[in-house]
């Protein structure tokens, strides 16, 4: 099976957060943000207001992947908030499946790029998205300001 292969689900410019907060894709987030835990904090929730969605279910129709984006339209951009894939199913296509799909759409809406950060030291991250032709071309510094409580 290749990732052409794998169907791919999408949730559209989400309006109102409970929406989504009901929504069975909210799982694999929530697995994400127990997995990247206190070393990423400062990282913002994975979809909110005005984001997408592609997510993946398994034949039990459990989220098994999502890649949550939002367009920048000053910039004609997809920008990749938050991707996850199961670590049972990873190395079998489903971020490449879901990229494709969010790279079919972007053509379709004559976005001319796809961007989004990844951690330093995603070294498994940083491989996947050079395996489907994405490309470093900047380094972002993040400041964590603590609470002054």
């Amino acid at each position: 099976m290749t990732h052409k292969d794998i169907p791919v689900k999408e949730i559209f410019d989400v309006k109102f957060i409970e929406d989504i907060l009901h929504h069975k894709v909210v799982t694999v987030f929530a697995k994400c943000m127990v997995e990247i835990g206190e070393k990423y904090k400062s990282f913002d929730i994975p979809i909110g207001y005005g984001q997408s969605a592609f997510y993946i279910e398994n034949d039990d129709e459990v989220v098994i992947g999502a890649l949550s984006f939002r367009k920048l339209e000053y910039e004609s951009t997809y920008w990749i908030h938050c991707a996850y894939v199961d670590p049972i199913v990873r190395r079998h296509g489903i971020y490449e499946a879901m990229y494709h799909a969010l790279l079919k759409k972007a053509k379709k809406e004559h976005v001319t790029r796809i961007s989004g950060g990844i951690a330093i030291d995603n070294t498994t991250m940083i491989h996947t998205a050079k395996s489907v032709g994405r490309i470093p071309i900047s380094i972002n510094y993040t400041t964590i300001i603590k609470n002054n409580k």
